[in-house]
């Protein structure tokens, strides 16, 4: 074990030595500031799994300290906890044979997705011989949610006199990003014996002057509290904000627990490209981060009717692409982008083509059918459009890419909604409208292409490393370069200038996502993407 005298187990009556709890991913971790957690899935009618501390005999005034916080699976947003699940504080004096709750975590008292330190007592313990456990249990409904319930610094201690210290970051769900402007609220804790007051807390982003405000309150040992500083937090400087918050009590006799350091990764101002490659209709939140599917108007629900083109189609289309079948008068289809903040010269890139249904053939639009390019600012509330395809635009059965300026935008946190709606009319038109080769970029020039050519970039997705295979009639590129989509370089530029047609690329330490890769070949720059999954 990694952990001398710690242990795991399963069952209502624990038993074994394995359970459910792993470790945290690396989405997940980064997000809440640590290095590592224990995480435990809740997402079924049949979790019964123990994390259990060493034995111990607790000092007179000795404390269990944890974090503890709730993420929905496989994304950094929030999640309530199910109706009948829990996760609870277990103590046994006898050796595991009985145990007794001291705390419990449920749907009605769910920690955030951000850290929180808790206190749980052991005073009624002092001098006997005791185990701790931690308890995640299902219950016997199948919930609807699936979350990953976290765990870190998790330690025994005894309180000293004077220990103050910021506990918590309270933020509001990143579901479409945080704010321009934040209203910093955080959660302070009194670790120590002695009731405090008037203290300063302080907080810095990057390396911005420092604000500081005083708690005027009285905040009793074992306490937290809210508190909220009344200058907000400008989160416009840059994608990646550093945050940092503390507090400054004199005297403090534990000064470790003082300061909470969070980096908060903002929307960016581009968007990775959405190809479709791996779009089979029902997965784009799978292959396309932060995309989603939805239907009606206003757009809810998590499906669409958005189909991938058929292998006909993706041949003379020369790729695969998103298409939606236009026969009726019922659809309203929208394909969502993720959350990004555009900057003067943001771009939104977008190729489109109108084919016959489920062939390639040219074909044209109902009268009163539109392919609609929406952007909401406020998380989906309200949506406006600022460009419309319809029969007047004359589209024909080869993409063509529409470049779509996003400068009234700039600085506003938008997504960008395509918006498939068939009008009240039932022509007799009977259409594919396909999309493809969607993305947001800066400045990008006539000679920035994301179409089809030669050279590969496979296996796709990619764990240890990718291999890129050259066109054989041009094997040679300059400025080969990689990066995120946050726009941010993770791989210095090189070039390949000895006629190899497959170079082999190291990505072992980069995290998972989506990256790009761009390139100059025959003074035409390529970009490409990579998905990295461990």
């Amino acid at each position: 074990t990694i952990l001398p005298g710690w242990s795991e187990q399963n069952g209502v009556n624990p038993i074994g030595t394995t359970s459910g709890w792993t470790s945290g991913s690396t989405l997940q971790t980064t997000s809440l500031g640590s290095g590592a957690t224990a995480q435990l899935n809740i997402f079924s009618s049949f979790t019964n799994d123990w994390l259990m501390l060493p034995s111990l005999a607790p000092d007179p005034g000795s404390v269990l300290k944890f974090k503890a916080a709730v993420m929905e699976f496989g994304t950094t947003n929030s999640s309530p906890m199910g109706a009948d699940d829990s996760v609870k504080v277990m103590v046994s004096t006898n050796c595991g044979q009985t145990w007794t709750r001291l705390r419990s975590f449920s749907t009605n008292s769910t920690p955030t997705n951000q850290l929180s330190e808790y206190t749980v007592s052991l005073a009624a313990f002092s001098g006997q011989n005791i185990r701790l456990g931690f308890w995640g249990k299902s219950g016997n409904v199948d919930n609807i949610q699936d979350y990953n319930f976290h765990l870190d610094d998790i330690q025994v201690v005894v309180p000293v006199p004077s220990d103050i210290g910021v506990s918590g970051l309270i933020l509001p769900s990143s579901e479409c990003g945080l704010p321009v402007s934040l209203n910093l609220n955080v959660t302070i804790s009194n670790f120590g014996t002695l009731v405090q007051t008037g203290f300063p807390v302080s907080y810095q982003i990057n390396n911005l002057p420092i604000v500081t405000q005083n708690f005027s309150g009285n905040l009793a040992s074992g306490a937290s509290s809210s508190f909220s500083f009344t200058q907000p937090v400008d989160l416009s400087i840059s994608d990646v904000v550093t945050l940092k918050i503390w507090t400054s009590l004199i005297g403090d006799q534990l000064q470790l627990n003082d300061t909470l350091i969070k980096n908060l990764n903002l929307p960016p101002s581009i968007v990775a490209l959405c190809d479709f490659n791996n779009y089979n209709g029902d997965n784009i939140s799978e292959v396309q981060a932060g995309w989603t599917e939805r239907t009606g108007f206003p757009p809810t629900g998590n499906t669409s009717n958005w189909l991938s083109s058929t292998v006909s189609q993706s041949t003379t289309l020369g790729s695969t692409s998103a298409r939606m079948g236009f026969f009726a008068n019922t659809r309203k289809e929208w394909l969502i982008s993720p959350v990004l903040s555009p900057v003067q010269d943001s771009k939104l890139n977008v190729s489109i083509a109108v084919t016959n249904r489920s062939s390639s053939a040219s074909d044209i639009m109902g009268s009163d059918d539109s392919l609609n390019i929406m952007v909401t600012t406020n998380c989906g509330l309200t949506w406006t459009r600022i460009k419309s395809f319809t029969v007047a635009d004359q589209i024909g059965n080869q993409l063509t890419n529409q470049a779509i300026s996003l400068s009234d935008f700039v600085g506003q946190r938008i997504q960008i909604g395509f918006f498939a709606t068939e009008g009240a009319i039932d022509n007799t038109q009977d259409y594919d409208f396909h999309l493809d080769n969607v993305y947001v970029a800066i400045n990008t020039s006539n000679n920035e292409s994301f179409t089809t050519d030669q050279t590969i970039l496979f296996p796709n997705p990619a764990k240890e490393y990718f291999n890129i295979q050259l066109d054989r009639n041009d094997p040679f590129i300059s400025n080969l370069e990689m990066y995120s989509s946050d726009g941010k370089s993770v791989k210095p530029k090189i070039d390949i200038q000895d006629g190899t047609q497959i170079k082999r690329i190291n990505i072992l330490n980069l995290p998972e996502g989506l990256y790009f890769v761009r390139f100059v070949q025959s003074g035409k720059r390529i970009v490409k993407s990579i998905s990295v999954k461990h």
